[in-house]
């Protein structure tokens, strides 16, 4: 197993760096000037991924040009393997191959020996902690992997599809980074993470620190830091995304650690929204998002999705049945934590909000399509509802689209009254 996986860890690294540029286009410095990759243990990152992931993933591959990837939902894991397996070799007369083939097969080898095990023993085989998984998977956990599909791992676990096709995606490139036997290979695709994730964390310490050029400055040493925890990365718990973050939260922590402050005046949302905020502009931008008279579910996903760079999907996933004055108290600690708030100006906007979980939706909200749309909980006690019953849709991506939606409108609304104010209207981006 391990020749064919070395194989496919080699053949992906060059298909995943065709599809980025050499060198890194608009994000300020050339990739030759990144330092080396750590050397590790050499470690097989994407053998992490659970068995339905990498089926998800090969069947996006292999079968979304001929439209049939929509329909291997409902297939056993055993099936699915077979028919991808057919897609391959050409045997299969309902599949369009949409790629060498050898550069999927081999990627069969490392699924083929646990499609016999139990969902909790697939869990259980590359990592000393798996709480969090089992009990993600918690009803399908003493199932045969054979026998489960796609959508039974969806619905078991709240999760989507599309998030482990980008997650092993990521994990494939992890592992050639790591391997430090063909170093090429490794650099590009070191390349191609670099492509895709080291814009966001610049924003992301952007956002954080009140001068652009130190921000660019510190998104780079958050680089090194990201390509120093490659192996910690777990494609089945979390987005590679959610690691490059945290090491640039870190990052950013070192960085006024240095300096003998904290970043309490520090905001930068990116984009055509609040940027390189003092205090006075994130006073007024919290004001303005947790004001009481908006519906209540609609900042806290502001909260996470915004200004803790949660995913919607991850929102949906985390917190859907939690109530939300729980939930609200868990923003707070965490936004605390993440800008070093300290003093009364977290606490002067966000009281307001929490006294609001204390009564009831109707007294909160006055608009009357949002009343209609929510009549069956206006008389509930708002910290007593679970963030689930505001959800209009019924799927997880439909969820995740309720979840967007709401912190959209939050979005709009804090952009629209900084405008208008010519005192504020400085806080905004160009």
């Amino acid at each position: 197993m391990s020749n064919n996986v070395t194989s496919l860890l080699h053949i992906f690294s060059f298909v995943h760096a065709s599809r980025h540029h050499e060198h890194l286009a608009g994000v300020g410095f050339a990739y030759a000037n990144l330092p080396e990759v750590p050397k590790h243990k050499p470690q097989n990152i994407l053998a992490r991924a659970l068995p339905h992931q990498i089926l998800a993933y090969v069947a996006d591959r292999r079968l979304s040009k001929s439209g049939a990837a929509d329909t291997v939902g409902n297939l056993r894991l055993a099936d699915l393997h077979a028919r991808l397996r057919a897609s391959v070799v050409g045997t299969s007369s309902d599949v369009t191959p949409s790629g060498p083939a050898d550069m999927v097969a081999d990627c069969f080898a490392l699924v083929e020996d646990r499609l016999g095990n139990t969902v909790r023993e697939a869990i259980v085989e590359h990592r000393s902690k798996s709480d969090r998984l089992l009990a993600r998977y918690g009803v399908l956990l003493d199932r045969a992997v054979r026998d489960v599909s796609l959508d039974e791992c969806v619905e078991a676990s709240d999760g989507d599809a599309q998030d482990w096709v980008q997650a092993v995606d990521d994990a494939i490139l992890v592992s050639c980074a790591l391997n430090n036997d063909d170093e090429p290979s490794a650099r590009r695709a070191l390349n191609a993470l670099a492509a895709r994730y080291i814009e966001p964390v610049k924003n992301y310490c952007r956002f954080k620190i009140n001068s652009k050029d130190d921000a660019n400055d510190v998104g780079q040493n958050a680089w090194i830091r990201i390509q120093s925890s490659l192996h910690q990365f777990d494609p089945a718990l979390a987005s590679f995304q959610r690691l490059a973050l945290r090491q640039a939260d870190y990052a950013v922590k070192d960085y006024y650690r240095l300096r003998g402050g904290t970043d309490s005046d520090a905001w930068d949302r990116g984009g055509s929204s609040p940027r390189f905020m003092d205090e006075r502009c994130l006073k007024a931008v919290l004001g303005e998002v947790f004001k009481t008279t908006r519906p209540p579910h609609q900042p806290i996903a502001y909260g996470y999705c915004r200004l803790l760079q949660y995913k919607p999907t991850e929102v949906v996933d985390s917190y859907a049945d939690e109530k939300l004055d729980a939930l609200s108290e868990r923003f707070s600690r965490e936004f605390r934590r993440i800008f070093n708030l300290e003093g009364e100006t977290f606490d002067e906007v966000f009281d307001g909000f929490r006294r609001s979980m204390d009564q009831p939706l109707s007294e909160i909200t006055k608009a009357p399509k949002t009343r209609a749309a929510y009549v069956n909980l206006l008389d509930r006690i708002v910290g007593s509802t679970v963030l689930r019953e505001y959800f209009v849709g019924t799927t997880l991506r439909e969820h995740s689209a309720d979840v967007v939606r709401w912190w959209s409108s939050v979005d709009r609304h804090v952009i629209a009254t900084l405008a208008k104010n010519p005192d504020l209207a400085d806080c905004l981006s160009d």
